[in-house]
């Protein structure tokens, strides 16, 4: 059974071998992961805004802007025919 092997052991190891070795911890992980909630804050807020002027354009009369909201009724056989 192999004796278990320090951090230190094994920087020395790596130096011996001409290797570089990172003492700390990797932060790219983190970085990406901040990175990902930082886009998905920045893109709900965007859509947020966006639904709220687009709603308060349409609250207006002037605006330009008509949302006509048909029912969808289904002609009788007979006036399809005419």
């Amino acid at each position: 059974m192999k004796p278990f092997k320090t951090q230190k052991h094994q920087r020395q190891v790596a130096k011996a071998a001409g290797n570089v070795v990172q003492a700390g911890r990797d932060y790219s992980q983190q970085h990406t992961v901040r990175v990902g909630i930082w886009i998905s804050i920045t893109l709900t807020a965007v859509l947020a805004i966006g639904a709220a002027v687009f709603i308060r354009m349409l609250s207006k009369e002037n605006s330009g802007i008509e949302l006509l909201i048909e029912p969808s009724v289904e002609q009788p056989a007979e006036q399809q025919r005419e």
